[in-house]
């Protein structure tokens, strides 16, 4: 009976070897993925920088903007604008990967929708 009960928990630590072995090859390829849609996403989504002064319109703004430039034209810190991405209360945005980019008119909707006559419309 001893000798079953050994041969059970051999297959068992084997069995969980495999899994763990498994488990990591995962993981690396998932890293090695992740990793590659990290350049992906940089070409995508280009970073590009806003100058407030040499705008004349809302639409000569880039249609995809950075969390920096979004928080620079709403006057805001970027912080702020993280805190709002994380409770909901901000504007639509785009997520790729870790990138968080922010379409132009989702900027000006979150805006236009911000409009109040009075207080007590809050």
């Amino acid at each position: 009976m001893e000798a079953k009960i050994a041969k059970i928990f051999q297959t068992y630590a084997e069995g969980m070897a495999n899994l763990k072995k498994q488990e990591s090859e995962l993981w690396q390829k998932l890293a090695f993925q992740a990793e590659n849609l990290s350049h992906e996403e940089h070409e995508t989504f280009p970073e590009v920088k806003v100058d407030r002064s040499k705008l004349k319109s809302f639409e000569d703004l880039p249609p995809v903007l950075t969390a920096d430039d979004v928080a620079k034209l709403l006057g805001i810190a970027k912080e702020t604008l993280n805190v709002w991405r994380v409770r909901g209360n901000g504007p639509e945005y785009i997520k790729v990967g870790r990138l968080v980019r922010y379409k132009r008119d989702a900027i000006l909707d979150y805006v236009e929708g911000r409009v109040k006559k009075h207080t007590s419309q809050y």
